[in-house]
C-alpha cells in the first residue's frame, strides 16, 4: 500500500491522524536543528516539529514563526495536538538531531543548545521522552508512521566507505567536456528567462535589475558568465560580476548575450531529476543571497563577487545531476567538479577558488572574511536551515571562519539572514 508522506519544512510542524484510508508518514531531515516527534498511542495522533533555535528573539519581527524556536514551538505543537483530540498524559516523545556544526566548547554548539532546550521544555510539559538520537557530527532523517507510532531514524553520513573510494575512477577530459556541454545546453528557469528577456529589450534598465534577475538561477547565471568570459568577446577570465560585464562589454552586447542565454529549449528530465535540480537552484540562490548580505556587512569589496560565487558554488552538483554522474565515478566531490567546469569556462580565478575551497576554507592573513569565507558560511547556514540539495554533505562550520567574522556562534547573524531570505520568498 502506498504511503502519503508529508514533509515538514524547516521551522514548521505538521499534525496527522490515522482516520484516512491511506497510511500517513510525517518526515523531515535535520542537522543542528532538532526534530521533535510527539505521538498519542491511544488516539493515534502524531506531530512532528522542526525547530531551528532554542529561544525566540526578544525583538519580534514580522513573519516570525513560533515553530522556529524550541520555547514557543513545543507549546504550540502540544496545543494543536490537544485541539485535535490528543491527551497530554498519553503523549510520548522522540527527539533527534542537534548535530555539532563547528569546533569549540558547548557554549558555541547550537545543536547541543537545541537538544537541551527541547528536553527542558518537554519535561516542563510533563511529556516522557521515549527515544532520542542526538548530537554527533552528522545529519539525520526522521519519519513518523501515524498508523503505528513507529519512528524511523536514519543517519546521513558524509563520507563513503574506504572500499568505495578505492573503486572511484578519475574523470577524463572527455567526460568533463561532456558534462560541461550538457550544462551549457540545459534550459534556464522559465520565469527568470522571461523576466530577463523583458529587461534585455529595455535600453533604460539598471545594472542592478539585470543582476537581480540573473542571480536568481544557477543555470541562467552559468550561461551568461560562460559566454561573457569566452575568448569570442576578448575577456576570458576577467568578468566576475554583472557590473563588470556591462562595463567591459557594453549594455547592448551584454543584452544580446542575455537573449541568447534564455533561448535554450526545455528538456524532458525525469521527475526525480527535476526535483533534484529544483533543490540545487534554491540552495544556490539562498547561498548567493546570504553571501551578498554578509559581504555588505563584513567585506563590502566582495559584494558582487559573493553573489556570483554563491550562485555558482554548486555548479558541480548540477553537472553530476544533469549528466547522471555520481561523485564515486568522478573521484571527487561537487566542489572539485565545479572548479574544473568553471575553469573550462574561463571564469575568473577568485570565483573558481571560492567554489573549490568553500567546504574546507584555509587560513587567511587579512584578519577579515574573504570570498571563500563568505561562501563557506553562507552554504553551511543554508544546510543548517535545511535549504540543501543533499544534507549528507559537510555540516561543520569552520571556527576559524567564525573568528574572522568576529563571532563565536550564528545567533548574531540569523535575524538579518532570515529577513533577507524572506524578502525574496525563500523562507
Amino acid at each position: 500500500m502506498s504511503v502519503n508522506q508529508v514533509w515538514v519544512p524547516v521551522g514548521e510542524f505538521r499534525i496527522a491522524t490515522d482516520i484516512d484510508d491511506m497510511p500517513i508518514q510525517l518526515a523531515t531531515a535535520v542537522g543542528s536543528c532538532v526534530a521533535v516527534v510527539l505521538y498519542d498511542m491511544e488516539k493515534h495522533i502524531g506531530g512532528l516539529l522542526h525547530v531551528v533555535l532554542p529561544g525566540k528573539r526578544l525583538s519580534i519581527r514580522k513573519n516570525d514563526l513560533n515553530s522556529y524556536y524550541v520555547d514557543t514551538g513545543i507549546p504550540l505543537l502540544i496545543e494543536e495536538m490537544i485541539n485535535e483530540g490528543a491527551s497530554i498524559i498519553n503523549i510520548n516523545a522522540t527527539i533527534a538531531g542537534g548535530a555539532k556544526l563547528f569546533s569549540g566548547g558547548p557554549e558555541k554548539d547550537i545543536g547541543n543548545k537545541n537538544v537541551e532546550a527541547v528536553k527542558t521544555h518537554l519535561e516542563i510539559a510533563g511529556i516522557k521522552v521515549n527515544d532520542l538520537d542526538v548530537r554527533g557530527n552528522f545529519a539525520r532523517e526522521i519519519k513518523l508512521d501515524i498508523n503505528t507510532g513507529k519512528v524511523s531514524l536514519r543517519k546521513i553520513q558524509k563520507y563513503a566507505s574506504k572500499r568505495k573510494f578505492k573503486e572511484m575512477r578519475s574523470l577524463s577530459d572527455v567526460n568533463l567536456k561532456n558534462i560541461s556541454k550538457k550544462i551549457s545546453a540545459f534550459p534556464p528557469d522559465s520565469q527568470a528567462s522571461s523576466a530577463l528577456l523583458d529587461v534585455a529589450h529595455n535600453p533604460y534598465v539598471s545594472v542592478d535589475k539585470f543582476q537581480n534577475i540573473i542571480l536568481k538561477d544557477i543555470v541562467l547565471a552559468g550561461h551568461i558568465y560562460r559566454m561573457c568570459n569566452s575568448p569570442y568577446y576578448g575577456m576570458p577570465g576577467k568578468i566576475s560580476s554583472i557590473h563588470q560585464a556591462i562595463e567591459y562589454l557594453g549594455k547592448r552586447k551584454f543584452s544580446r548575450i542575455c537573449i541568447v542565454a534564455t533561448m535554450m529549449k526545455h528538456s524532458h528530465a525525469s521527475s526525480k531529476k527535476t526535483l533534484q535540480i529544483k533543490d540545487i537552484r534554491i540552495h544556490s540562490l539562498s547561498t548567493a543571497v546570504i553571501a551578498r548580505h554578509l559581504a555588505v556587512r563584513y567585506s563590502p569589496e566582495f559584494t558582487d563577487d559573493a553573489g556570483t560565487a554563491g550562485i555558482l558554488h554548486c555548479i558541480g552538483k548540477l553537472g553530476f545531476t544533469i549528466a547522471t554522474v555520481n561523485h564515486y565515478e568522478f573521484g571527487g566531490d561537487y566542489s572539485q567538479l565545479g572548479s574544473r567546469i568553471l575553469g573550462e569556462w574561463n571564469i575568473p580565478d577568485r570565483i573558481v577558488k571560492a567554489v573549490t575551497m568553500h567546504q574546507n576554507p584555509m587560513d587567511n592573513f587579512s584578519g577579515k572574511p574573504d570570498l571563500i569565507d563568505l561562501i563557506h558560511l553562507s552554504c553551511m547556514i543554508c544546510n543548517l536551515l535545511g535549504i540543501s540539495f543533499d544534507i549528507s554533505y559537510n555540516l561543520e562550520i569552520s571556527q576559524n571562519v567564525l573568528s574572522r567574522f568576529g563571532i563565536s556562534g550564528l545567533e548574531p547573524l540569523l535575524p538579518g539572514i532570515f529577513e533577507e531570505l524572506r524578502s525574496v520568498k525563500l523562507l
